[in-house]
């Protein structure tokens, strides 16, 4: 019995997993699309962990950067299945969070973009972007 619930589980969250995993404006779709990667091998972007930071919350310092202001997360929507095959449209809005962090050089990715990107899992950072200018 155990067993059988144990995969209807399984089964479950695999149908229910998401279909698309950036913001609706592809603004971050780039992060996702070259699968960039930090120094411990883990994926920088999935559905919404990355956000743009304003230039003005971004402070180059000795031996990395500080981050105080404001960051941007765009809106995205994704599909869900259950497990009787039936499809729902979810739309997370856009907002807006104060981050307050610091990054060592070593820490940081490329940007290709103008614009600093954070990108975390359950508020621990996962990537840090810079623009070309700063890199």
């Amino acid at each position: 019995m155990m067993r059988k619930l144990f995969l209807f589980g399984a089964l479950c969250s695999v149908l229910i997993g998401p279909s698309r995993a950036h913001d609706d404006d592809h603004a971050s779709d780039w992060i996702g699309d070259h699968e960039l990667k930090n120094a411990n091998n883990v994926p920088c972007c999935g559905k919404a962990d990355c956000a743009e930071l304003q230039d003005d919350a971004v402070t180059e310092a000795a031996g990395g950067y500080w981050v105080n202001g404001w960051a941007y997360y765009h809106a995205y929507s994704f599909t869900t299945s259950n497990y009787r095959g039936s499809q729902q449209r979810i739309q997370v809005q856009d907002h807006w969070a104060w981050i307050r962090d610091f990054v060592g050089k070593a820490e940081t990715l490329p940007s290709q973009d103008q614009h600093y990107w954070r990108c975390e899992s359950h508020g621990d950072r996962i990537c840090f972007l810079v623009p070309p200018r700063d890199f």
